[in-house]
């Protein structure tokens, strides 16, 4: 996922200089560096937990941008390349996320707790 194409609107947080009004229309921004700082924080209890971020960083983006927007256009083209990913960790609780097919697909490098 880090590597994709279209990951690049989402690595850093918005910018208040480069668009002052995005935090009034989005009550609770994420993206990727902040769901990184989480995982190596250990903060998600769950799978379930990173995979709501992981939509909550395309669905924020699809709140606030247009759709004829080249940002709506990376949130969809990259939500369409991780929907077979999250769901492979939603239905295979005992894949372990370090894994390395896991890791290479997603970039992400930090275990995620296994949900009961």
């Amino acid at each position: 996922m880090m590597k994709h194409k279209d990951i690049w609107p989402f690595k850093e947080p918005v910018s208040k200089e480069d668009v002052p009004n995005y935090y009034d229309v989005i009550k609770d921004p994420i993206d990727m560096r902040k769901i990184e700082e989480r995982i190596r924080g250990k903060f998600y209890k769950d799978r379930e937990q990173f995979i709501k971020d992981i939509h909550k960083l395309f669905n924020n983006c699809r709140t606030y941008n247009q759709p004829d927007t080249l940002y709506y256009k990376c949130a969809c083209s990259l939500d369409e390349f991780v929907k077979p990913l999250l769901q492979n960790l939603r239905e295979k609780r005992h894949h372990d996320p370090d894994d390395e097919e896991v890791q290479a697909k997603t970039g992400l490098k930090k275990k995620i707790k296994k949900t009961k």
